[in-house]
């Protein structure tokens, strides 16, 4: 007698293409012993097949229970929020209990192929950005405490005869500086002086240019009203010498023609 195999649709048998649960494992199929038969009295009599005992196929290996990944253990302290890149498709080391494989800032661009992301890192490279600017700052005022230290161990070192020669040439720089300011300050006067002169000597040009216009002006109206004066005086002359005089009569042979 062969045994058969369970049907695909049974229960016994996994679907095809799906993997196996961990808390059920598949049942292998049903062995039947073609040995021996039993009877209903209980008694077993041998009973030779005649192909011998069928082969029977071995029952599917059971699955290996896989174990659940442990928490990952909390960052240096809670981030902002998960930034760009972050979640199940973050990339391939973004699980839970992946490593980190490189940081990358909110700011940045894209995440780099291959790379993960730790939003628990941002407030660990906000403090060390923080840092490394206080330390440049404190950098810088030290580097100006050295400088003003060395001035000042510089002019302790001076001797008084160097300090006298240094005063008196201060004095002298102060005196040059006055002498320049008085110098300055005097060609400033000497050209004010200038323009006003040059404004006086304009004003009086443009005086003397209307008084001769005006007494052109008075010459023309004089000769004027003497020439109207002298044509008076002609026309009155002629005409009384045309009345004073007596008309010639015209001869007699020009009045008697034929």
């Amino acid at each position: 007698m062969r045994a058969e195999a369970p049907p695909p649709g049974s229960p016994a048998s996994p679907r095809p293409g799906s993997p196996p649960g961990p808390a059920c494992a598949p049942t292998a199929a049903p062995r039947h012993r073609s040995g021996s038969t039993s009877s209903s009295d209980g008694s077993s009599t041998p009973r030779q097949s005649d192909g011998g005992d069928a082969a029977s196929p071995p029952p599917p290996p059971a699955p290996v229970p896989v174990p659940a990944p442990a928490p990952s253990a909390p960052g240096p302290g809670p981030g902002p929020g998960p930034g760009p890149g972050a979640g199940p498709g973050a990339g391939p080391g973004a699980g839970p209990g992946a490593a980190i494989l490189a940081f990358r800032s909110v700011d940045l661009s894209g995440a780099l192929d291959g790379s993960g992301y730790c939003p628990q890192s941002e407030p660990v490279k906000r403090k060390v950005y923080a840092g490394s600017a206080t330390l440049g700052r404190l950098q810088k005022s030290l580097e100006k405490s050295q400088h003003h230290s060395l001035r000042l161990k510089a002019d302790a070192d001076v001797s008084p005869e160097d300090r006298g020669g240094a005063g008196s040439l201060q004095l002298k720089l102060a005196e040059l500086r006055r002498e320049r300011l008085q110098v300055e300050a005097k060609v400033r006067e000497a050209r004010e002086e200038e323009r006003r002169r040059l404004d006086e000597r304009a004003q009086a040009q443009r005086q003397l240019t209307l008084l001769r216009r005006q007494m052109l002006v008075h010459t023309i109206e004089g000769l004027k009203r003497s020439l109207e004066d002298q044509s008076a005086r002609l026309h009155e002359a002629v005409y009384d010498s045309a009345a004073d005089s007596p008309v010639p009569a015209p001869p007699a042979a020009a009045l008697a023609e034929p």
